[in-house]
Parts: C-alpha cells; sequence; structure tokens
C-alpha cells in the first residue's frame, strides 16, 4: 500500500480539480503579474497591458501554446503520504497486543495532530488554449483588443482528525481476538475546475508631455471575464479505504458532490508607461462573483457502500464545525501594484504587490509579492534570462525563487522552486515547486 494515497492524487482522473491559485502560467510564474511588452503574458493580468505588448507596425501578437505547466505544495508536517497509509494499513489489522496498542496508539495520536495542523497536498496547472492570448489594435476601434480563453485546475487535500483507538478495551495481555483500531479520521478534498473566457479593451487616453517633447503615456484598460467553475468537495474516511480503490472512490464521491457555476467578472486596469519606466494599478474581480460547492453531509440516506459512510463522517465533522455542509467561493476584489523600469533597453527590474489578502478557490489565504529581472535578447540565437523571487505574504507565507528563459524569441521554460523544505518519502523537498512551457510570436 506504500505511497498509494499520493499516487492517488498524482494518477486518478479526478486529481485535476481547478481554479485561480497562487500558481502562476507561463512567464508570469517568474515575473509575477508584471507588464513588459516583450512578453504576451503580460496581458493576462493588467487590461491595459494590451496596447503595450502591440505597435504601429506590429499589430497582432498570439501564442503558439502559452503557459503549459503544473505547481505541486506540500504542507509542513513530514511525510504526510506515508503516515497516512501506514494509519490505512493498521485499520486492517487484528489481534493486536496490549503493548502494540499502547505503543501504536501514543504515536499516531500524536501523528494525527501533526498531520490536522499542516498535513496537506496541493496541486494546480494551466491547459493553455492554441492561439490565446490575441491582441489585436484597431484603428476602426480606436485601441487594442485582447482575447483570452484558457483552462486551470487546482486542488487540496488535507487531514480531519479524531481520536486514534481500540474498538474495546484489553483485559489481559492480549486483545479480545476481535479487536482493531478505530478512527474517524478523513481527507478533506477541495478543488474546481475552471473555463475563462475574458476580452478587454485598452487604448492611452492621456499623452504627458514635459518642454514640447514626449514624456509618457497614461493607458486604461477593461476586461470582461466570462467563467464557467465546477467546484466540489469531499470527505473521504480512512477505514473507507481498502486495497488500491480509493482513486475511484474519489472520482465517484467528487462527481456526486460536484457544482457548475457561470459568473461575469470584470476588471479595470491603469498604466503609466514612459520612456524608462512604468507603473500599473490593476482592480481585479470588481464586482467579485460567486461560485457555490457541492453539498457534503446531507441527504445521506440515498447513498450507499463507502460513498454512504463518508457521507456520515461529512456529517459528523460539520457538526463539530470543522467543515461547511454548504459553501460559496467569491472571487474577492483585489487591488495589485505593479512597476517596472529599464536599466538598459534590455535590462529591466519589476516588481507586484498584491493590497489586500483574498482565498483561492480551495480556501487558502494569500498576498504575493514578486521581484523580478530579466535580460531581454536582442537576437532569437542568444536566450533571453529572467529570475524571479516570490512570496505569499498570508496563510502559509512561503516564497520561492525562479529561474526562466526564452529560446529562439519563441520558446519560454520557467521553473519555480519554494525556499521552504519538507520531507517526502524520507527525502528532503522542497515544499512548492512549479514548472511552465510555453510558445509565441517574437516581438
Amino acid at each position: 500500500m506504500k505511497k498509494r494515497i499520493l499516487a492517488a492524487f498524482c494518477l486518478s482522473p479526478v486529481a485535476a480539480f481547478a481554479g485561480q491559485s497562487i500558481y502562476a502560467p507561463g512567464t508570469l510564474s517568474t515575473m509575477g503579474n508584471t507588464t513588459i511588452s516583450h512578453f504576451l503574458g503580460s496581458v493576462i493580468h493588467n487590461p491595459a497591458a494590451g496596447h503595450l505588448v502591440v505597435s504601429e507596425q506590429n499589430r497582432y501578437r498570439f501564442s503558439y501554446l502559452n503557459g503549459a505547466g503544473f505547481y505541486v505544495e506540500y504542507g509542513e508536517a513530514e511525510n504526510f503520504a506515508e503516515e497516512l497509509d501506514e494509519l490505512v494499513d493498521l485499520l486492517d489489522e487484528s489481534n493486536i497486543t496490549l503493548d502494540e496498542a499502547d505503543e501504536t496508539l501514543d504515536r499516531f495520536n500524536t501523528v494525527l495532530q501533526s498531520l490536522s495542523d499542516s498535513g496537506y497536498v496541493k496541486g494546480a496547472g494551466d491547459l493553455p488554449i492554441p492561439v490565446f492570448p490575441l491582441v489585436m489594435r484597431s484603428d476602426m476601434l480606436g485601441g487594442t483588443v485582447t482575447l483570452d480563453v484558457d483552462a486551470a485546475y487546482s486542488f487540496k487535500s488535507n487531514v480531519l482528525t479524531t481520536e486514534f483507538s481500540t474498538d474495546g478495551e484489553c483485559q489481559s495481555l492480549l486483545c479480545l481476538i476481535d479487536e482493531t483500531y478505530q478512527t474517524k479520521t478523513s481527507l478533506y478534498i477541495k478543488g474546481a475546475e475552471q473555463l475563462r473566457l475574458g476580452v478587454g479593451y485598452s487604448r492611452p487616453v492621456y499623452l504627458v508631455r514635459e518642454g514640447g517633447s514626449y514624456d509618457g503615456d497614461l493607458i486604461v484598460g477593461a476586461k470582461v471575464n466570462l467563467y464557467s467553475m465546477s467546484l466540489s468537495k469531499q470527505v473521504i474516511a480512512l477505514e473507507t479505504i481498502e486495497n488500491d480503490d480509493i482513486s475511484d472512490v474519489i472520482e465517484e464521491d467528487y462527481d456526486n458532490n460536484q457544482e457548475d457555476t457561470n459568473a461575469i467578472g470584470l476588471d479595470v486596469g491603469l498604466i503609466y508607461a514612459a520612456k524608462r519606466f512604468q507603473v500599473g494599478l490593476t482592480f481585479a474581480n470588481i464586482n467579485e462573483p460567486e461560485f457555490d460547492f457541492g453539498e457534503v453531509g446531507t441527504d445521506c440516506l440515498a447513498l450507499s457502500g463507502s460513498s454512504l459512510d463518508n457521507c456520515f463522517s461529512a456529517s459528523e465533522f460539520a457538526d463539530l464545525g470543522l467543515i461547511a455542509r454548504e459553501e460559496r467561493h467569491v472571487m474577492s476584489a483585489l487591488t495589485t501594484l505593479d512597476a517596472s523600469v529599464a536599466i538598459t533597453p534590455n535590462w529591466y527590474l519589476a516588481a507586484s504587490y498584491d493590497l489586500g489578502e483574498y482565498n483561492d478557490p480551495v480556501g487558502d489565504l494569500l498576498q504575493l509579492f514578486t521581484l523580478s529581472t530579466t535580460v531581454q535578447s536582442s537576437s532569437w540565437m542568444i536566450p533571453t534570462i529572467r529570475f524571479g523571487y516570490r512570496a505569499n505574504l498570508a496563510g502559509e507565507e512561503l516564497s520561492s525563487a525562479s529561474i526562466g528563459t526564452t529560446l529562439f524569441g519563441v520558446a519560454n521554460l520557467d521553473i519555480l522552486v519554494g525556499l521552504d523544505s519538507t520531507e517526502v518519502d524520507g527525502d528532503s523537498l522542497p515544499r512548492n515547486f512549479a514548472i511552465n512551457f510555453g510558445f509565441e510570436e517574437r516581438f
């Protein structure tokens, strides 16, 4: 059974849950939510960026494949999946001696407390749609139009714990023949699947001139995002996990608990672009669209088998106030400040900062700060190099370093590695990791 739980999250077809998260697609995983005209991914965040990524000479741009990749994150509790696998095996044991029971109960009640506090696995990714983002400058419309389509996914599994005990009292050195371990400890899995279509428009509204010479543009932009999001959550009692069927259990309950919601989100952006620097301000989700999760712990008697047991477990944890039977995800209004400066015509420094905290769809609290530097190659033969730093100032407060390159002017590869570590299967690994790649038209 070793690694069964962790493998289920990686291989199960419903392990690809989705939504916005601390995962950032494409070059944004290194550069953050900043605007640099060389990179088409800039238009994903600030709606005003569309005007900057095209010019009078290059009036349209598109992506061959923008930002395919994945993100994975582990909780601080070490050997999260291995401890759960061992616990599942213990629940199948019988004929337990008194000494074995005392030692095992002492150990795993301590382990369960640690897992409850900081044991989780989280994953996310982006499934880009070819051609998008598509950016076109239009004389007829007097500005620049952007079309942006993508599919995203994310999931998180943590542990809901109860006391680990035996199902009776040992009266001698040997427990009764049918004595077994028991616990209501369960996996709590939340996830989302998101499809987004964004239609944006941007244009300069004010030309700044000093002494009769051009000094910069004030650019405004707006974007309408059409969201189709499926949210699901489920409770999987460890006692219902037998042999290697956890993937089947997850898939069945995920489908039963899934809820689909369509909504519209509105973004507005401003950028002041001067010759050597620019400052941007993005107001995302200003209307705060809402999305419903499927319910858990209700109408249990209509179910059967492991789904019935899991429903009763969910109901018990809901009664304890550890989870909610009904839940709604709100895309909170968020203001982000970003800035970049050109040290030389090909060397940039950039930073972005979320001015408030917000929850992602799986319930993690985020507030991101990013810092990056990029050396842009003027020849397709010489790679572009970029380095980045990312910190979540809320929630788990994880920080990461990243490196990226653009090869032949069109192929992007970015790798992010966490600066915090934990132990997984006996090996020390970074608590978070991401890899992204994509192809876009050269500018």
